[in-house]
């Protein structure tokens, strides 16, 4: 049984899909358990990451070192006056500001992304289309946009002659 269970982890958690625990490390909770593994992941965020940011990866580590000082010295100062700190990467997306962290507000925004998509494609929805999964990883994504359930349900309805004729009975 425990082989099972080692082979069938093993097949569901590929190299890329583990690559993505690595940006937890910028969560400040988890930032702040383990310092020493947070900074030491930098090089390998400016690595990984260069091309999605656009930026050469020494420039990008340079900017990286600096942005994460701050952040880490921000959640330190919180800790010491006993306020709440982020533990989760949506929680830490929207403490961010772009302003000040525009690498570490991109690469939060990466990993929300491999969350939601982690979420989202469960035992259940492995059959899902990507149309589908697309459509929900950005509802997910972008929660604070404002959904009109008429317009969703008129839209819906529109793309089926029977159901606009149900719907309207």
């Amino acid at each position: 049984m425990i082989d099972n269970i080692v082979v069938d982890l093993k097949l569901r958690l590929s190299p890329e899909v583990l690559e993505c625990f690595k940006l937890n490390l910028l969560i400040p909770s988890v930032m702040l358990e383990d310092e020493n593994g947070a900074k030491a992941a930098l090089e390998h965020y400016a690595e990984k990451y260069e091309s999605l940011l656009e930026t050469p990866r020494s420039t990008l580590l340079h900017k990286l070192k600096a942005e994460w000082g701050l952040w880490r010295a921000r959640w330190l100062r919180h800790k010491d006056q006993n306020k709440v700190i982020p533990s989760t990467c949506i929680g830490s997306i929207d403490e961010c500001d772009a302003d000040l962290f525009p690498i570490i507000k991109e690469l939060l925004l990466q990993n929300g992304l491999f969350s939601t998509l982690r979420r989202l494609k469960t035992y259940l929805r492995s059959v899902m289309k990507n149309d589908r999964l697309n459509g929900l990883a950005l509802l997910a994504v972008h929660r604070d946009i404002p959904v009109d359930k008429e317009k969703v349900i008129d839209r819906f309805a529109a793309k089926n002659l029977k159901r606009k004729q149900k719907l309207a009975i």
